[in-house]
């Protein structure tokens, strides 16, 4: 099966691309045939209209927060909002989250998804530092466009072309906890960052019993060559991709369990696909 991991960005551009990673399994291993820079959004639609079978695990958030939804007035279906998103364009839309959340309470300004609240990620109304958002509002519209099933959302589109949302943090901190493996600036990149994104590499290449074959079913096998690349980037982007890819393989072996998306999933917020979310 060819599986897919894009770290996603909302500006892709040649030094700052969308990075997927091209994969296929072979019994417990996701074998990475290659790596493509994606340097537009272009290349990105072209991605995912590309033929199947394949499984993408992308990151960046699908849906926003059901108080959001509401409060906003936002049509009560996913590809009914994300198509007034399109419309907004980004710099209505930003606009108007900043409105909103200038007349929230303090501490309440940014809500979060069912599923942002068990990975513990940042919400996906989140316009600056990591603006999830600027990606949501970038990204979801050519989720809408694709071919490809995104679930939860579109589960009745092609069954050969499967899309869901990944969060590759919850990968690394199997392995390393709450340490810090990348940055976006290169005046604060460090040896200790190189140094856990070994401990991640070296943990997701590992073909033993590690936590990482445990908890999702695969390792990684790949040349030298990416794997040190991965280590000496400091974005993290190549090994975020990597990351994306082992939950989206995991998703793939749940296949016949709703690609471990729970049955009664909220499907105006959507789902992070990681067995962590699982667990009670």
């Amino acid at each position: 099966m060819q599986i897919i991991g894009s770290d996603f960005t909302s500006d892709p551009k040649p030094g700052k691309p969308i990075t997927a990673t091209l994969c296929r399994t072979k019994g417990n291993q996701l074998i990475v045939e290659k790596v493509e820079p994606l340097v537009n959004f272009q290349s990105f639609a072209l991605l995912l209209a590309s033929k199947g079978p394949w499984l993408a695990g992308i990151d960046f958030p699908f849906g926003q927060p059901q108080q959001l939804i509401d409060d906003l007035a936002w049509p009560d279906d996913w590809k009914k909002y994300v198509e007034h998103i399109a419309r907004l364009g980004k710099r209505e839309f930003r606009a108007t989250l900043d409105a909103y959340r200038a007349k929230q309470p303090k501490g309440k300004k940014e809500h979060f998804r069912v599923a942002d609240r068990k990975a513990k990620s940042i919400s996906p109304m989140k316009l600056y530092g990591v603006p999830v958002g600027v990606m949501f509002c970038e990204g979801a519209p050519f989720l809408l466009a694709s071919p490809a099933s995104v679930l939860p959302f579109v589960p009745d589109r092609d069954a050969d072309r499967i899309i869901v949302e990944t969060y590759p943090k919850l990968v690394a901190t199997k392995v390393v906890g709450k340490a810090s493996y990348k940055t976006d600036d290169s005046k604060k990149v460090t040896a200790e960052h190189r140094e856990v994104r070994k401990r991640i590499v070296d943990a997701i290449r590992s073909a033993d019993e590690s936590i990482i074959r445990k908890r999702y079913g695969f390792y990684i096998v790949c040349e030298d060559v990416l794997a040190n690349s991965a280590v000496n980037d400091p974005s993290g982007d190549i090994l975020d991709a990597l990351l994306c890819s082992l939950q989206a393989a995991w998703a793939w072996s749940r296949r016949n369990h709703g690609y471990g998306i729970p049955a009664n999933v909220n499907k105006l917020e959507g789902w992070i696909t990681d067995p962590e979310l699982l667990d009670e």
